[in-house]
């Protein structure tokens, strides 16, 4: 009796340790941080519109939900007309803050006007014109926050920012890491930028370990049972 308790113990050991796997480590889960991989939708409602003249629009909700951990997303390339322009100040570098990839949540958010339900994740120079690369392409990337470049920001032009606030800035830009093609969720061709369902998402872990535990919990009662019934006098 002693054995099955302490394997029943050790199955709910898994399986508790199991429920705090799913977003990569250093990923918050608390109120109002969504789980990755993030919609273009679900950034967009962390942001609150600070410092939006800037690309990758500065996000101080979603750099204080997952700091600098890597984190995935999913959008669909694609690129406006008319964009462009100057400007009397700024802060450099401008691939930090000028420039980047831009993802929608639906694949006819620009054709259903929509172009300004996009959100731009910053990319370096080595990585070229990822607009161009992607273009009409489901992706699939990896960003993050507090850049370790984001210590190099200055501010220039008329009243530009101070060091301090320049940092600040740059620290809250979405930075890429990795981008890969992906297939078209359910809803590409929604207007909104609403949750995503990605294809050939593998199951949770936490259900995978519950079944194992639950499954080698059932076969040790048949051997027990098995036992029994081949006792003397049964």
């Amino acid at each position: 009796m002693r054995v099955r308790w302490r394997l029943l113990a050790m199955v709910v050991g898994i399986v508790a340790g199991a429920s705090f796997v799913g977003s990569p480590p250093g990923v918050a889960n608390a109120a109002g941080c969504p789980s990755t991989p993030l919609t273009v939708g679900e950034l967009r409602a962390l942001w609150d519109g600070e410092f939006s003249g800037f690309a990758g629009m500065t996000n101080p909700r979603a750099r204080a939900c997952y700091g600098g951990a890597d984190v995935r997303v999913i959008g669909y390339v694609d690129m406006p007309d008319g964009l462009g322009g100057t400007s009397a100040s700024g802060i450099k570098p401008f691939w930090l803050t000028e420039w980047g990839l831009m993802l929608y949540g639906a694949s006819n958010a620009i054709r259903t006007n929509h172009a300004n339900d996009s959100y731009v994740i910053a990319t370096a120079p080595k990585l070229g014109d990822l607009n161009a690369r992607f273009a009409h392409r489901w992706v699939l990337v990896t960003a993050h926050f507090d850049d370790r470049r984001a210590k190099t920001c200055r501010g220039w032009g008329v009243d530009p920012p101070t060091k301090t606030q320049s940092v600040r800035i740059c620290r809250s830009i979405m930075v890429l890491s990795s981008i890969t093609t992906t297939s078209a969720p359910d809803t590409s061709t929604a207007a909104g930028t609403g949750p995503l369902t990605v294809p050939g998402q593998p199951a949770s872990p936490a259900l995978l370990l519950m079944a194992a535990g639950l499954g080698t919990w059932a076969w040790l009662g048949r051997r027990r049972r098995g036992r029994e019934s081949k006792r003397p006098g049964q």
